[in-house]
Protein backbone atom coordinates (compact mmCIF):
# COMPACT_ATOMS: atom_id res chain seq x y z
CA UNK A 1 0.00 0.00 0.00
CA UNK A 2 2.76 2.33 0.94
CA UNK A 3 4.74 1.85 -2.36
CA UNK A 4 1.40 2.55 -4.66
CA UNK A 5 0.88 5.74 -2.89
CA UNK A 6 4.43 7.12 -2.73
CA UNK A 7 4.23 6.28 -6.76
CA UNK A 8 1.07 8.36 -6.58
CA UNK A 9 2.99 11.21 -4.90
CA UNK A 10 5.63 10.91 -7.31
CA UNK A 11 8.24 8.95 -5.24
CA UNK A 12 10.23 5.77 -6.69
CA UNK A 13 8.32 2.56 -7.35
CA UNK A 14 8.81 -0.21 -9.79
CA UNK A 15 4.68 -0.37 -10.38
CA UNK A 16 5.40 3.45 -12.11
CA UNK A 17 7.41 3.62 -15.07
CA UNK A 18 7.82 7.04 -15.22
CA UNK A 19 10.24 6.81 -12.14
CA UNK A 20 12.24 3.86 -13.09
CA UNK A 21 15.82 4.97 -14.27
CA UNK A 22 16.06 5.73 -17.42
CA UNK A 23 16.56 2.18 -20.04
CA UNK A 24 20.06 1.95 -21.70
CA UNK A 25 18.62 3.58 -24.94
CA UNK A 26 18.32 6.85 -22.54
CA UNK A 27 21.70 6.76 -21.82
CA UNK A 28 23.54 9.63 -22.55
CA UNK A 29 27.23 9.22 -23.85
CA UNK A 30 30.28 9.91 -21.09
CA UNK A 31 32.52 12.38 -22.39
CA UNK A 32 35.76 13.38 -21.01
CA UNK A 33 37.16 16.19 -22.69
CA UNK A 34 40.53 16.44 -20.44
CA UNK A 35 41.54 12.49 -21.16
CA UNK A 36 39.59 13.03 -24.61
CA UNK A 37 37.51 9.72 -24.11
CA UNK A 38 34.15 9.40 -24.71
CA UNK A 39 32.05 6.13 -23.21
CA UNK A 40 28.47 4.97 -24.08
CA UNK A 41 26.75 2.34 -22.25
CA UNK A 42 29.94 1.76 -20.36
CA UNK A 43 31.69 1.40 -24.09
CA UNK A 44 34.63 3.24 -25.03
CA UNK A 45 34.53 4.81 -27.79
CA UNK A 46 37.50 5.22 -30.50
CA UNK A 47 36.62 8.83 -31.97
CA UNK A 48 38.70 10.89 -34.26
CA UNK A 49 39.50 14.32 -32.26
CA UNK A 50 36.20 16.10 -35.04
CA UNK A 51 34.14 12.93 -34.36
CA UNK A 52 34.97 13.33 -30.55
CA UNK A 53 34.21 17.30 -31.08
CA UNK A 54 30.97 16.53 -33.20
CA UNK A 55 30.03 14.30 -30.48
CA UNK A 56 30.49 16.50 -27.67
CA UNK A 57 28.84 19.46 -29.23
CA UNK A 58 25.73 17.53 -30.11
CA UNK A 59 26.01 15.51 -26.72
CA UNK A 60 25.82 19.43 -24.80
CA UNK A 61 22.11 19.51 -25.74
CA UNK A 62 20.02 16.81 -27.04
CA UNK A 63 17.15 17.24 -28.77
CA UNK A 64 18.88 21.09 -30.00
CA UNK A 65 19.23 21.04 -33.82
CA UNK A 66 22.82 22.58 -34.60
CA UNK A 67 22.94 23.48 -38.64
CA UNK A 68 25.97 22.34 -40.59
CA UNK A 69 27.68 25.46 -39.84
CA UNK A 70 27.77 25.79 -36.36
CA UNK A 71 28.60 22.29 -36.24
CA UNK A 72 31.58 23.51 -38.73
CA UNK A 73 32.59 26.50 -36.10
CA UNK A 74 32.83 23.73 -33.68
CA UNK A 75 34.52 20.59 -35.53
CA UNK A 76 37.49 23.44 -37.22
CA UNK A 77 38.87 25.51 -34.15
CA UNK A 78 41.24 27.24 -37.02
CA UNK A 79 38.84 28.35 -39.28
CA UNK A 80 40.03 26.53 -42.38
CA UNK A 81 37.69 26.62 -45.10
CA UNK A 82 36.04 23.44 -45.75
CA UNK A 83 32.47 22.29 -47.72
CA UNK A 84 29.43 22.25 -45.46
CA UNK A 85 28.92 18.60 -46.33
CA UNK A 86 32.07 17.89 -44.75
CA UNK A 87 29.83 17.36 -41.75
CA UNK A 88 28.05 14.44 -43.33
CA UNK A 89 30.76 12.26 -43.50
CA UNK A 90 31.83 13.05 -39.86
CA UNK A 91 28.01 12.82 -38.95
CA UNK A 92 27.97 9.15 -41.26
CA UNK A 93 31.17 7.92 -39.38
CA UNK A 94 30.03 8.57 -35.61
CA UNK A 95 26.74 6.92 -36.52
CA UNK A 96 28.86 4.18 -37.46
CA UNK A 97 30.42 3.71 -34.38
CA UNK A 98 27.40 4.66 -32.10
CA UNK A 99 25.79 1.49 -33.95
CA UNK A 100 28.75 -0.52 -32.82
CA UNK A 101 27.72 -0.27 -29.33
CA UNK A 102 23.77 0.03 -29.62
CA UNK A 103 22.92 -1.74 -33.13
CA UNK A 104 19.73 -1.33 -34.59
CA UNK A 105 19.97 2.63 -33.01
CA UNK A 106 20.67 5.74 -34.42
CA UNK A 107 20.99 8.29 -32.51
CA UNK A 108 21.94 11.02 -34.85
CA UNK A 109 19.14 12.61 -36.40
CA UNK A 110 19.09 14.69 -39.61
CA UNK A 111 16.59 17.29 -39.99
CA UNK A 112 16.61 17.78 -43.50
CA UNK A 113 17.62 21.44 -44.98
CA UNK A 114 18.25 22.72 -41.33
CA UNK A 115 21.25 19.96 -39.53
CA UNK A 116 21.75 17.48 -36.85
CA UNK A 117 20.44 16.89 -33.61
CA UNK A 118 21.40 13.93 -30.93
CA UNK A 119 18.26 11.84 -29.75
CA UNK A 120 19.19 9.21 -27.02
Amino acid sequence: MQAVQRARAGGASEDNPTTRPRDRLGARPRIDETRHSAQLDGKELNLTPVEFRLLGTLASAPGRVFSRDKLLQQLYADHRVVADRTVDAHVKNLRRKLEEVRPGHDPVRSIYGVGYKLEL
